[in-house]
């Protein structure tokens, strides 16, 4: 197996892309492509961050007729484990779905402000003292006034979440379609 057959086997079982591998070693993809195609080959920096990286020695990655240890066969197939495939599934989904989490936080923020605006109205309309009593809102003690400073402070929190989850959503479709 040569040096090239290798990095794109351990790539793959690592379930990464030439791109997120070139960011790793602190290349460019296009120096991924030329290696896994045997058309150049890596200086010996970056032969040692790879083996690092993937936990193999050097030997097995610069050796075409280099025989296995059984440590080694171990350390090569890491995507035996079962978390990594879901993490890497997880990253994609954000990666590729994840404005609409943005959408869906906004729009329940946006529904539980208006909730609090109803609750305010409400509790103001309860509070406000008949018309001829002699006393106006702004007279009542202030823990009778207490549920209109916590809704209001609902409000705020609510309307923070709305425009947060907004401005995730907008900022994650930009990198989506920056990506593609």
């Amino acid at each position: 197996m040569t040096f090239g057959e290798k990095l794109q086997m351990l790539r793959k079982q690592k379930g990464m892309s030439q791109e997120q591998l070139a960011v790793q070693v602190e290349v460019s993809r296009q120096s991924i492509s030329k290696w896994e195609l045997g058309e150049s080959s890596p200086d010996i920096d970056r032969i040692l961050i790879l083996s690092r990286y993937f936990g193999v020695s050097t030997d097995y990655l610069l050796d075409d007729t280099w025989e296995e240890k059984e440590e080694e066969k171990e350390a090569v197939a890491p995507a035996s484990s079962s978390y990594e495939p879901s993490l890497h599934f997880v990253k994609r989904l954000i990666k590729t779905k994840g404005y609409l989490a943005g959408y869906i936080i906004a729009g329940y923020a946006a529904l539980a402000f208006l909730l609090t605006r109803f609750a305010h109205y409400a509790f103001r309309t309860m509070l406000q003292p008949p018309e001829g009593f002699g006393i106006a809102l702004s007279d009542l003690p202030a823990a009778m006034k207490m549920p209109l400073v916590f809704v209001n402070v609902l409000s705020v929190v609510t309307a923070a979440i709305a425009l947060a989850g907004l401005v995730g959503a907008l900022y994650l479709k930009g990198r989506r379609a920056d990506n593609e």
